[in-house]
């Protein structure tokens, strides 16, 4: 919870191994819901501006990609799977808290 891809890859680099992998072992990964956030505050504060997510696409794809590489490289199966989905006005409210809805 709260991981961005960054962490992912750094986290799998850490745990993941030759002496603890091999074909009988499968990687989950799943990633995206942080990497795609916002800076709230600052849409609030200025919702015309220019906003990013917090992760570059560019920067997701490529560390993603490494996540995969890296797992296949020991014999791991890997497994991608897609983020859940959100009730819109349920996170708006969330995200909004504190801060202008508009």
């Amino acid at each position: 919870m709260g991981n961005r891809v960054t962490d992912g890859l750094e986290r799998m680099q850490a745990n993941l191994n030759k002496s603890n992998c091999d074909v009988n072992t499968l990687v989950i990964i799943e990633f995206g819901g942080n990497d795609s956030n916002h800076k709230w505050q600052e849409i609030s504060e200025n919702p015309d501006g220019e906003h990013f997510a917090r992760t570059a696409r560019k920067d997701f794809i490529d560390t993603y990609c490494k996540m995969i590489d890296y797992a296949e490289s020991f014999g791991a199966n890997v497994a991608c799977c897609n983020l859940v989905p959100l009730c819109s006005e349920k996170y708006m409210n969330w995200i909004s808290d504190k801060l202008s809805y508009e």
